[in-house]
């Protein structure tokens, strides 16, 4: 099917197709890409829409990236490897779905595509993944109410929940920038104690961006013990869909259930309020997380990667070629 294809996307215009998307997730609105690109300057939206000749207006919510000086450009289809693709407010057809594809694969020489779990014709491209990935859910329109969600709970997390409620933890959403700086200082904690085992390193002025857009689409959801912070989970809230992206807690309170017992406080709130799936977030390697998922009686739903470089040099290479270069220089001085 011909298609024009055009880079004037308004953010009105743009979340106002997310908004009527049925698939659509915050990782496909403007904000998630507002907030990157004002943290990172070699980050930048260049979102397209298409036009067909029937009519239909879709958007692909993209972001290049330059590493290297302006040496590499990449681009995401989906800031920090979050769900990406189209999005309409019309029904797409496999002719429109595959033309945009196509245009991807011609036109998009380095980029990175999480598939969509919510968007079932995505499994047309699984074919073309190079790194296998699920993500856990909960569909809870499966549960008539909270007592049948509760007893989906593995024992192991009705038990974390239990040693939580003796401890008198408390849950809240964050209300200030002090109480998002607290989660922050636990975030470095965690990732001092992580060390290189850490597979993602967030800047914090993200965290500063995603607050300074007073979304109520972004909560920062705080377990407190006497006052004091111990632990917290950023989740995105978009149509139906609630999704968990971050998470810190001071782990000297692991043992009384903090984290399950937040998580827990999250799923019913979300329930409460009519959401449909809450998404614990794909778990890459770490194992240890994705049984943590599981333990809440999730589904197992594929969400794989595709990871594509066709430019002639790769950043690995380059980088392997610079380091051989310093060598050479070492050795003649």
């Amino acid at each position: 099917m011909d298609f024009e294809v055009t880079n004037n996307v308004g953010n009105d215009e743009w979340q106002e197709i997310a908004n009527r998307c049925s698939y659509a997730t915050f990782f496909h609105t403007p904000s998630w890409f507002v907030a990157f690109s004002e943290t990172y300057s070699r980050c930048e939206i260049v979102t397209k829409r298409f036009l067909f000749v029937d009519g239909t207006v879709a958007l692909l919510p993209l972001m290049k990236q330059r590493t290297l000086g302006n040496f590499h450009k990449s681009y995401l289809i989906g800031p920090a490897g979050c769900y990406g693709g189209w999005i309409s407010s019309s029904d797409l057809g496999l002719e429109h779905i595959t033309a945009i594809a196509e245009w991807i694969f011609r036109n998009l020489r380095s980029f990175t595509w999480r598939l969509n779990p919510l968007d079932e014709r995505t499994a047309l491209f699984e074919r073309d993944a190079t790194v296998v990935d699920t993500t856990e859910m909960l569909f809870l329109r499966d549960f008539q109410d909270e007592a049948q969600l509760w007893k989906s709970f593995k024992r192991s997390v009705r038990k974390e929940i239990n040693k939580a409620e003796r401890a008198e933890l408390m849950v809240k959403v964050a209300e200030n920038w002090n109480e998002w700086e607290k989660y922050i200082g636990l975030y470095k904690m965690a990732l001092n104690r992580w060390g290189d085992k850490a597979t993602s390193k967030y800047h914090m002025d993200l965290f500063k961006n995603l607050f300074g857009l007073k979304s109520d689409k972004i909560k920062l959801w705080l377990v407190m013990r006497q006052g004091d912070i111990i632990g917290g989970n950023l989740n995105f809230y978009h149509n139906k869909h609630c999704v968990e992206w971050h998470a810190a807690f001071d782990s000297r309170y692991f043992g009384i259930g903090a984290r399950n017992y937040l998580v827990a406080q999250i799923i019913s709130d979300a329930m409460h309020r009519g959401y449909v799936t809450y998404d614990f977030n794909p778990s890459g390697s770490h194992e240890g997380t994705r049984r943590f998922k599981q333990a809440f009686g999730t589904s197992q739903v594929s969400a794989d990667l595709i990871v594509l470089d066709k430019t002639p040099y790769s950043v690995r290479s380059v980088k392997k070629l610079l380091r051989l270069f310093r060598r050479f220089v070492t050795r003649t001085r």
